[in-house]
């Protein structure tokens, strides 16, 4: 058998290596395959924490006594609990904004930023609390250790409690659809009905924010004393 006779098949001439080539893009194809399903898992995976929403713990149904936040009588009153450290109530802040302006101002807004034991004042004074203050008629005040927090039942950044005008609490929970994100949500639009004397579709949507026992933030104490 001669050179020829070997480089021959059925099929005809068959170059060196091109069974090998084959093998390797199948190969190549199979790699990009899983690297997508991973991909996909991950993206799946870091959505679902991104938002995993807050405790829900169960909210007065009046206004709790012994709170230190006076009440406005004669109008409704919203409550804001927040971390002045959480970048995801930005989101928030510009969402009771838009509330705000759409209901001209017919709630009495009371911010209520969360301060851990041990930090003075300033601690608290972040941008964010800036954007608060800035609310019309807003009472912003700290929160010494989350006490008014507990007393109302809020445990996430964010958690927002809207009681009428007779004092009865008409809607608890948050305020945004996604974690960080403004855009139309059950939150906003039910509280928006309350204020405008229509009935809600909902009364409750989840919290979207940050814990104020969350690691993180509660690391970044010890930076700001």
């Amino acid at each position: 058998m001669n050179r020829n006779d070997q480089d021959m098949s059925p099929e005809g001439p068959v170059s060196p290596g091109k069974g090998a080539g084959r093998g390797g893009t199948k190969l190549m194809a199979a790699c990009g395959g899983v690297w997508l399903v991973l991909a996909v898992a991950g993206l799946g995976f870091l959505w679902r924490v991104e938002n995993k929403p807050g405790e829900q713990l169960a909210a007065p149904g009046a206004w709790p006594a012994g709170s230190g936040i006076a009440s406005s009588a004669g109008m409704a009153n919203m409550v804001v609990f927040a971390h002045p450290r959480c970048p995801c109530t930005e989101a928030g802040m510009g969402e009771i904004e838009r509330l705000l302006a759409e209901t001209n101002g017919q709630a009495r807004v009371h911010v209520i930023f969360y301060k851990p034991p041990g930090a003075p004042d300033e601690w608290a004074h972040t941008a964010l609390w800036t954007r608060a203050a800035a609310l019309p008629h807003a009472d912003v005040r700290c929160d010494q250790d989350g006490a008014e927090a507990k007393r109302f039942g809020a445990t996430t950044s964010g958690y927002v409690l809207l009681y009428d005008a007779t004092g009865h609490l008409r809607y608890h929970g948050g305020i945004t659809a996604e974690r960080g994100h403004e855009g139309d949500n059950e939150g906003l639009s039910a509280m928006v009905a309350i204020l405008r004397g229509e009935e809600p579709r909902v009364t409750s949507i989840p919290v979207l924010g940050c814990s104020f026992s969350g690691p993180t933030l509660e690391s970044e104490k010890g930076n700001a004393q």
